[in-house]
């Protein structure tokens, strides 16, 4: 549904476009566009970090290869099952992209297939791919409309051997990139959404939004766990309005309110509703340091006949510190959005990640994280997940690793044995010279 919806819109928006795609389509993509404040970068299915390269001299076309590894490893738990029964594995995986991005628009398809192979089978995956088209268009001189739409669909392999990993946003927010507690199931996420912006004054602004996604978390590694977890789909709707005012070069102040209603699948009765409001406020300590923090009260209905309306606390807080050398992104978020188990309330989702370069080759990455879910029938699960990791490169373009990451899930109706995955490998990833 993501790539026809995409490809339709890109056909209508690109008739009155066109001498804009053969000016820019020469351009080096690899340098950021005047508008990646309006329209934000999507994040790459292999670093999760914004998609700035898409193309290297390995194409064809608009399709180039920008990276490639190949790596081993032992995994103590695949399956995520009560019996851990452990197994070593040998991987290989690439990815290849296609992308136009105009003054207004930009269209980015990324495919990522992959190779895995153990003592007992071996299985390849030609399925994973994401889809992101962004479009805007200014109405008039104070008004603008935003559209865009992500797919992305995730083979259960990829997101249990892969792992998870923490993004730093230009925002200094941090964000998830793959939940984890979806590990060795199959992820697949559309969503569409559209914004109007309203500037008030020079230092004010208005956008009022709307979005719809859907979720579907399939191919469960046990028939058991999927009684315990009977939620697999749902599609959500959300409406909102939000005022953000520019206080001064280190200051800015937004308020918000967001209604979602979320439509699950038919093990689950009714519709879950949720009424968030919270005032933000952003700040930046210095040059490098910036803290976010947003509160306020949130109402949710379960959706069952005698579910009773809850009334809590929501928001979050996000400090990142960015230097040459490395970076540290702390968050914490309590919402209503997926993170990982479909559930009709709040999560707590606590995020951590650590960057340090030592010299001009080793790189050090530590992550943690940590979310606690609420999901249908009143049930709990948690889960704790770490990694560390150190890559060596040993040119511009080609890297050595070696990674360890460690993950436990646990709730009041499941039992998961913890996970454990070492691996070592190569990463060739394509990176332009700098100007």
């Amino acid at each position: 549904m993501g790539g026809l919806l995409t490809v339709m819109a890109l056909a209508v928006y690109s008739k009155g476009q066109e001498g804009e795609i053969d000016l820019r389509g020469q351009v080096d993509s690899s340098v950021p566009s005047a508008d990646d404040a309006l329209m934000p970068l999507p994040l790459s299915l292999d670093s999760n970090l914004p998609l700035r390269v898409v193309t290297s001299p390995f194409r064809i076309g608009r399709f180039s290869l920008l990276s490639f590894s190949g790596f081993q490893g032992y995994d103590s738990n695949p399956g995520l099952t009560s019996s851990a029964q452990g197994t070593e594995f040998t991987s290989f995986s690439g990815l290849v992209v296609y992308s136009l991005r105009g003054s207004r628009w930009n269209l980015d398809l990324q495919y990522q297939p992959s190779i895995f192979v153990s003592p007992k089978s071996t299985f390849q995956n030609w399925t994973g791919n994401a889809t992101d088209f962004q479009a805007q268009r200014r109405l008039s001189a104070s008004w603008s409309l935003n559209i865009s739409e992500h797919f992305r669909y995730s083979p259960n392999l990829q997101s249990s051997i892969q792992g998870n990993s923490l993004s730093v946003n230009e925002a200094g927010g941090v964000a998830l990139s793959t939940p984890f507690l979806s590990q060795s199931r199959s992820l697949l996420l559309n969503t569409i959404s559209g914004s109007l912006h309203h500037r008030v004054s020079e230092h004010s602004t208005m956008e009022f939004h709307a979005e719809d996604s859907f979720v579907r978390l399939s191919g469960s590694v046990t028939a058991g766990q999927a009684t315990q977890i009977p939620v697999e789909n749902s599609e959500s709707a959300t409406a909102g309005v939000g005022f953000n005012r520019v206080l001064g070069p280190r200051d800015s102040i937004e308020a918000k309110y967001d209604y979602r209603a979320q439509f699950a699948s038919d093990n689950a009765l009714g519709i879950a509703t949720f009424h968030t409001a919270s005032f933000g406020w952003s700040h930046t300590l210095a040059q490098s340091l910036r803290l976010s923090v947003s509160a306020g009260p949130g109402w949710s209905n379960p959706g069952t006949r005698s579910g009773p309306w809850r009334t809590t606390a929501q928001g979050s807080v996000q400090v990142a510190r960015e230097t040459r050398n490395g970076g540290v992104a702390f968050s914490f978020n309590r919402s209503d959005v997926f993170a990982g188990v479909i559930g009709n309330g709040f999560n707590n989702h606590y995020n951590l990640r650590v960057d340090r370069k030592l010299g001009t080759r080793l790189n050090l990455t530590a992550t943690g994280s940590y979310l606690q879910q609420q999901f249908f029938g009143a049930q709990n699960l948690s889960g704790e997940m770490a990694s560390f990791e150190a890559a060596w490169s040993t040119t511009r373009n080609l890297s050595v690793f070696g990674q360890f990451r460690y993950l436990e899930t646990h709730g009041s109706a499941i039992t998961i044995a913890p996970q454990k995955v070492v691996t070592v490998g190569f990463r060739w990833s394509w990176v332009p010279e700098k100007p």
